[in-house]
């Protein structure tokens, strides 16, 4: 039994597990109003054997200077109905924290009977879902060039804008294709990060098998790296 109850506490202490905690704040708005846009902003820390990391007040704080920097308000618009979440993944001997805090970007009107919402504010709304199987608003994501970003808001079907960190703390966001970023968290079509993958490849003008650890996922490629320590990017159909 005893030799049953260590890899078993082995197991659970290299697991790791993720917890979702969230907070809304409705606006009450004495005028007219019209919804013209949804802003977003992520923020997030971790902390290593429990040292370290922002205070969930930092953390939250953070996330609304980037919800400003992202989406900033024009003339008559004031942000209304505050949304913050939490993700909270724990890993052996490392906690991560992600808050994403999203608001509308609302307008003030003087017409009582004109659409409470324009086209932009209902596609944002309609398409938080519908990116992909694999991705959503608030993922951490791997760029090809080997950086890493996290996903703002879906502008369409295929393409959404991302926050990248700069080398020297500053923040950029970018429009990207869906197709070139990589969850490094996630399963997909029945793979998941951290396994090892087989594949072929050339070796004397023959076709031999190898394998790699799978260290990120997209929608039609996976990237392994090698036992040299190469990154391949390989079709979901190369085992």
């Amino acid at each position: 039994m005893k030799k049953l109850l260590i890899p078993l506490a082995l197991i659970s202490l290299l697991s790791s597990c993720a917890v979702h905690q969230g907070i809304i704040s409705s606006s009450s708005l004495n005028r007219n109003v019209k919804y013209e846009d949804i802003a977003y902003g992520v923020s997030q820390t971790k902390q290593v054997l429990c040292i370290g990391g922002l205070s969930k007040d930092a953390l939250i704080l953070e996330a609304k200077r980037e919800l400003i920097n992202n989406r900033p308000l024009g003339p008559n618009e004031t942000y209304a109905n505050f949304t913050v979440d939490f993700k909270r993944s724990f890993f052996p001997f490392v906690n991560k924290t992600k808050a994403t805090v999203s608001a509308d970007v609302v307008s003030f009107t003087d017409d009582s009977q004109a659409n409470p919402y324009t086209d932009k504010y209902k596609d944002k709304l309609s398409k938080k879902s519908l990116a992909n199987e694999l991705f959503q608003i608030g993922d951490s994501v791997y760029i090809d060039r080997n950086e890493d970003a996290v996903i703002l808001s879906v502008e369409d079907i295929d393409k959404v804008r991302i926050l990248i960190k700069t080398k020297n703390g500053n923040s950029k966001t970018r429009l990207i294709s869906t197709n070139k970023i990589y969850s490094k968290s996630k399963s997909y079509k029945g793979f998941k990060v951290g396994e090892m993958y087989i594949y072929s490849r050339s070796l004397n003008d023959n076709m031999v098998k190898t394998s790699g650890r799978i260290i990120a996922l997209g929608l039609d490629e996976i990237i392994v790296k090698s036992n040299s320590g190469e990154l391949k990017h390989l079709d979901y159909e190369s085992e």
